[in-house]
């Protein structure tokens, strides 16, 4: 059990870096699809969008740590619902700071990069305003708009998950009578014949299995996302002019 209350803190605090990391290199990254490019071609007709090499690696900094995030998010959520029982208190630290995160991103995503009230970056007489002047930046508006699709439908599922967790009885806060009444009920419940009362431990066991598979074939996927996006950046940058 020590070994699980270790993954719970690590994916948990996986997650919690990888939101801090991603919203720092945005940060850093700015308006930068409004920069213009700097070939005499794209100068003459006021052509924007030509990343650097130091902004193409910093937007991919941010979608892997984009992919990173939900794969720990689902770890970690998923640890905290398995042990609740054992360890309700650390489960419920962990959820609610996955679920603060979860919010933050969002809000974040909704009133920093999407901006959905600032679509248009005209004057009052219709002219368009000079890239130099927008308030919007068209990289980070579709970022913004994917964390809010991606992280707010999770928000959701978090706030559900701490709701029942919360729900749920506390059995570390029970009596011994508490624990003794708990069990003679479920074992009249579950049937007088040893047999079906034996087999409910192996079904338990096998329950926490199929999560922990679960989680890792989850995170995985993650990963491998987050790879072929890694490979369609690379060939698209060295692909074209």
């Amino acid at each position: 059990m020590a070994g699980e209350r270790c993954f719970l803190a690590a994916t948990t605090s996986g997650a919690l870096l990888t939101c801090l990391g991603a919203g720092l290199v945005i940060l850093k990254l700015g308006y930068a699809f409004n920069e213009e490019c700097s070939s005499p071609q794209a100068e003459a007709i006021g052509y924007t969008g030509c990343f650097s090499w130091g902004q193409w690696v910093m937007s991919t900094v941010i979608i892997v740590f984009a992919f990173a995030y939900v794969g720990f998010v689902e770890s970690a959520a998923l640890s905290a619902m398995r042990h609740a029982q054992e360890y309700r208190r650390q489960s419920l630290w962990a959820l609610a700071l996955l679920l603060s995160s979860a919010v933050l991103a969002t809000l974040f995503a909704l009133l920093w990069l999407a901006k959905p009230w600032a679509t248009y970056q005209t004057y009052p007489d219709g002219r368009t305003k000079a890239g130099s002047k927008w308030t919007i930046d068209v990289w980070l508006v579709f970022l913004g708009y994917s964390i809010i699709v991606v992280i707010g439908p999770l928000s959701v599922a978090l706030l559900l998950v701490t709701k029942n967790v919360v729900q749920s009885p506390d059995l570390t806060s029970m009596t011994d009578e508490d624990v003794e009444n708990r069990s003679e009920s479920s074992s009249n419940s579950g049937g007088s014949s040893d047999g079906s009362h034996s087999m409910s431990t192996p079904a338990s066991d096998r329950t926490l299995v199929n999560h922990g598979k679960i989680a890792r074939s989850s995170f995985m996927k993650q990963l491998v996302a987050a790879a072929v996006l890694l490979l369609c950046f690379v060939i698209t940058t060295v692909g074209t002019p």
